[in-house]
């Protein structure tokens, strides 16, 4: 298994919500030529890329393993809502995406595969809403948007790469360095221990997640634009400008400079990776620090950042104090592409159903594009804020996001 699988693993066995970790992607499709042919096309795509045939199991020694095996590898389901009525089916369409959004998907139970499932919502003669369900172990954003783009060209008769696909599977095996393996080893056996207990004690039933808040907001236009004119100047990534933003309101919270982020950070490091269905996702800890000016301090976030990602082979050897504490809040960013096309097949994201707080309170943000506006949301556990709190930072945040991106007093948000 690859340093972010292992790393995932670890973290479930402390979420208060083991479904924290199942993956919910649905898009909305049109000019499907034969819905009919949908599964057939889903089928061949999943059962090409390797990952999905992973079966990993803690061995009686307490080792994690992982075997390849072929069959039970995807289960589709298939429902026609074309005679039901639109406002209805809207909403049967997001019920059940939120129940499966909290299904725990136990991939270390033989006896729970298939771990991936396809569901079609056939809302018109080429139409509908198709939503993958699978475990954070197999894919993470971009694989997601792989597996689709496969589908959908696999649909529209268009060429697709064929044949067995184990390149994961090679990439993971260069991802622990051997400076990490050592104390990498004595940490994954504690992981595995806790979580081949775990299963043995629960494996009808799931622990109860603590209960979690929400409170979603809109990123306005000037401000999207400002952060992106403020990142070309500081020549870093966007995000970068919004993470350091976080980090300051953070500070004003906590009441502490010394605050630190977790942060997903994809290790597709290289081209040949790009096209290649895996996860490589890893959660990294990010001390946000203040800097003299505001550029300066979004250029502290990412060399911090980066600094951190390029050390993300250590991760595996850090799992011992993570397995006992959580960093201040976690910060990811969601991608809210506009519609891609597949010869007459057209598709988009369905922004995801609320999921369980992978940190005590966590912002997810999905900056605005020409074709799509930006929002977020934070999400918060039971005592980590109230409703009050929760709305005076959202106000702060974006406050802090407009004097980031370089807005005058008159036009921050209010």
């Amino acid at each position: 298994m690859s340093a972010p699988q292992l790393g995932i693993l670890a973290a479930e066995t402390w979420a208060p919500d083991p479904a924290t970790y199942t993956v919910v992607s649905a898009v909305e499709v049109s000019g499907v030529p034969r819905w009919e042919e949908l599964p057939q096309a889903a089928r061949a795509t999943i059962t090409r890329h390797e990952v999905f045939a992973w079966q990993p199991a803690v061995s009686p020694a307490g080792d994690i393993i992982v075997t390849v095996e072929d069959s039970d590898v995807l289960a589709t389901e298939n429902l026609d809502l074309r005679a039901a009525d639109p406002e209805h089916t809207a909403t049967a369409i997001q019920k059940r995406l939120r129940r499966e959004r909290h299904r725990y998907v136990q991939v270390l139970e033989r006896a729970a595969r298939p771990h991936t499932t396809i569901i079609f919502f056939r809302r018109g003669q080429d139409s509908g809403v198709c939503a993958l369900v699978t475990h954070h172990l197999f894919v993470d954003e971009h694989a997601v948007d792989l597996l689709w783009n496969e589908i959908f060209r696999r649909a529209a008769g268009q060429p697709v790469p064929t044949g067995h696909d184990p390149r994961y599977r090679c990439w993971a095996q260069t991802t622990i360095s051997e400076q990490a393996r050592a104390a990498g080893l004595r940490a994954t056996l504690e992981a595995a221990t806790a979580l081949r207990d775990a299963t043995l004690t629960s494996t009808a039933t799931v622990r109860r997640a603590e209960p979690t808040a929400l409170l979603r907001f809109a990123i306005p236009p000037e401000v999207t634009d400002g952060c992106a004119r403020q990142a070309r100047i500081a020549r870093v990534p966007v995000a970068a400008v919004y993470g350091a933003a976080f980090g300051d309101v953070l500070r004003d919270h906590f009441g502490s400079p010394a605050v630190t982020v977790a942060v997903p950070v994809s290790r597709r490091a290289y081209l040949a990776d790009h096209d290649v269905v895996g996860c490589y996702v890893n959660t990294v800890w990010v001390p946000a620090r203040p800097a003299a000016g505001t550029v300066e301090t979004i250029r502290r976030w990412q060399h911090d950042l980066q600094f951190a990602a390029a050390r993300a082979h250590a991760d595996i050897a850090q799992l011992r104090p993570l397995l006992g504490g959580e960093p201040h809040a976690m910060l990811s960013f969601e991608s809210r592409a506009g519609h891609r096309t597949a010869g007459p097949v057209r598709w988009r994201p369905v922004p995801p159903p609320d999921s369980p707080a992978k940190a005590g309170l966590a912002c997810f943000l999905a900056p605005g594009t020409r074709q799509t506006p930006g929002d977020g949301r934070l999400l918060w556990r039971d005592g980590i804020l109230d409703d009050a709190a929760a709305g005076c930072m959202n106000r702060s945040f974006l406050e802090t996001l407009a004097r980031y991106a370089g807005l005058p007093p008159d036009q921050e948000p209010r």
